[in-house]
């Protein structure tokens, strides 16, 4: 939820956070894109690093670090073509792509490497996520443009609250996380 939260509450997260001095509108608006890209990495983040712990488990350092290699120099020919087609936002976009990429191939190494481990599940799980997420963050948006704040820390606050309690709401009826309801 963070990473949706953030991402469509980026331009008030960079307009609490920095805009003063010779931080203006133009500034706000070009760090809010890149910032926008940039928090899509974090739940891909989160499955990788799974992935890595579990390589290291497995004491099998071998592929990942050839991996790695050719992940990194994928990684900065992205970079480059996307400054070359998109400016500086193709820094992120190129991030999440890769990542993207990277969250695939797992899925071919766990497979080949640890097949009693049902990394499918666990995709399944991240994209029932998503799309509870981008349909309760389609409704918060629609709930403050009806009752519109100038006030971007109003809004980013007010939106957070009203994002997380439509997700434990959901989770009651429909449990994607059955420890939440446990609490």
């Amino acid at each position: 939820p963070i990473s949706f939260l953030i991402f469509n509450f980026s331009y008030e997260v960079i307009e609490i956070l920095y805009k003063r001095g010779a931080f203006h509108d133009d500034s706000v608006k070009a760090a809010s894109d890149f910032l926008k890209f940039f928090i899509l990495v974090l739940p891909l983040l989160a499955i990788i690093g799974y992935a890595s712990r579990l390589y290291m488990a497995g004491q099998i350092l071998k592929y990942s670090f050839y991996y790695q290699i050719i992940s990194n120099l994928l990684l900065a020919s992205l970079i480059f073509i996307g400054i070359q087609y998109f400016g500086i936002i193709g820094f992120p976009i190129a991030s999440v792509a890769i990542n993207i990429i990277n969250v695939i191939v797992i899925h071919f190494y766990v497979k080949k490497l640890f097949p009693f481990i049902h990394y499918l599940e666990l995709l399944m799980y991240l994209f029932k996520n998503i799309a509870v997420n981008v349909a309760l963050l389609l409704f918060v948006i629609l709930i403050l443009k009806i009752s519109w704040s100038f006030n971007p820390l109003i809004n980013f606050i007010g939106g957070s609250i009203l994002h997380v309690l439509l997700l434990l709401t959901f989770n009651f009826f429909v449990p994607l996380n059955k420890d939440i309801n446990l609490i």
